[in-house]
C-alpha cells in the first residue's frame, strides 16, 4: 500500500491508471495486517486455512511437462485449489500462475501473483519514463552507475 501511496505522489501521464490494476492486494494486505481479529469471524467460518493456498505451475524442461505445486498451509477442510493447466510449448517461463487463494472479511479471495509482478512492472516503467522525460526537459544531469556496482538503499518509516 506503501508504493501505491508514493505512486500517487508522482506526477502521472496516465492519471495514475495503473493503481487500478494494483489495487486489488490491500484487501490480501488487510487479512494478514488483520489476521488476528478475523481467525474466528471469517476464517474458521471459511474453512480456508489460515494463511491461503498457494499453488504455481513449473516448466519442466527435462520431461517436457508442466507440473503443478501445491503449498497448503494448516488444516485442509473440503478446499480444492482452483488450478488451471496449462500446455507446456505455450507457456515460456519456468516458473508461472503463482496463485495465492484466502479469505477476506466475506469470501474467498485469489490473486494471481504472476500477473501482479507483471502488472507492478508496468507501474515502474511509466515512472522511469516520466522521470527520464523530466530529467531531459529540465538538463539535469543523470548519475553514473556503471561504476557502482553495489547498492544499498535503506528506507526508513
Amino acid at each position: 500500500m506503501r508504493f501505491i501511496k508514493l505512486y500517487k505522489q508522482l506526477p502521472s501521464v496516465s492519471n495514475h491508471r495503473f493503481v487500478k490494476t494494483i489495487g486489488f492486494v490491500k484487501d490480501f494486505r488487510d487479512t494478514y495486517q488483520h489476521i488476528d481479529e478475523r481467525i474466528d469471524k471469517v476464517i474458521l467460518n471459511s474453512e480456508i486455512p489460515i494463511y491461503g493456498i498457494l499453488h504455481w505451475l513449473y516448466k519442466n524442461d527435462e520431461r517436457k511437462v508442466m507440473e503443478v505445486f501445491i503449498a497448503i498451509s494448516g488444516i485442509v477442510y473440503n478446499v480444492t485449489p482452483k488450478i488451471t493447466y496449462w500446455d507446456y510449448n505455450q507457456e515460456k517461463r519456468k516458473i508461472s500462475h503463482l496463485i495465492l487463494e484466502t479469505v477476506d472479511r466475506k469470501n474467498g479471495n485469489i490473486i494471481d501473483i504472476s500477473q501482479l509482478i507483471i502488472d507492478f512492472k508496468k507501474v515502474v516503467k511509466e515512472i522511469e519514463f516520466y522521470l527520464e522525460y523530466n530529467f531531459n526537459a529540465n538538463s539535469l544531469a543523470k548519475a553514473d552507475w556503471s561504476s557502482r556496482r553495489d547498492v544499498l538503499i535503506r528506507i526508513k518509516n
